[in-house]
């Protein structure tokens, strides 16, 4: 694999639907080195990261931005989710936000395979991303999300860190985040274009 390319046996076709194929294909060059991302992309044929907005006065939006928006799959906490997705699409940014991310024909491929798509898809998201909106509740937060914002932090993002709750942070993420605004109200309030960094009380001690 010197060029970056995947071999494929020459009486094998990944990307035309045949899952067993891919799957033999995955695991031989697991045996010898993990997968990159743009080797996964290609095994899967894993399309680009969609990005949306809902603005229709986008003209007036002092800053457009591509906002990844990082937060917790529980289902008590979709609708928190749903908010934030729409104040920043409404708003006239491009938001790309990972529980609307679908597999075709997901169910078609064992759990470990699936997953890896997922995981993809949502690095690129995030490599593409200007910004990181982190919904938090705590110290106790997803592990999915926080690892999100450090990736981020790591490529030198921005992260938002948008408290859902009066618990004290992550240290990890208190100190790793851009700015901190005080739940959807203070998300909605944020000035995209200064981008103050803005901090609460309920910070670490």
């Amino acid at each position: 694999m010197g060029d970056g390319k995947i071999k494929v046996p020459p009486n094998r076709k990944a990307n035309e639907g045949a899952v067993e194929s891919n799957r033999v294909v995955l695991f031989q060059m697991a045996k010898s080195s993990p997968l990159s991302l743009s080797q996964a992309q290609e095994l899967f044929n894993i399309p680009p990261p969609v990005w949306h907005n809902t603005c229709n006065n986008i003209d007036k939006t002092p800053r457009v931005m591509k906002i990844y928006l990082a937060s917790s799959f529980l289902h008590e906490r979709r609708a928190d989710t749903e908010t934030a997705k729409e104040i920043l699409r409404g708003q006239g940014h491009e938001v790309y936000n990972p529980i609307e991310n679908r597999i075709p024909n997901a169910w078609d491929y064992p759990n470990d395979e699936w997953g890896l798509m997922v995981f993809t898809e949502d690095i690129q998201a995030i490599q593409q991303s200007e910004v990181v909106v982190l919904l938090t509740y705590g110290r106790m937060g997803t592990a999915g999300s926080n690892w999100e914002a450090g990736f981020a932090y790591a490529l030198g993002k921005k992260v938002i860190v948008v408290e859902m709750s009066d618990e004290i942070m992550s240290l990890m993420v208190a100190n790793g985040r851009y700015a901190t605004v005080k739940g959807l109200g203070g998300l909605a309030d944020y000035d995209w274009a200064t981008m103050p960094k803005t901090r609460t009380k309920t910070e670490q001690k």
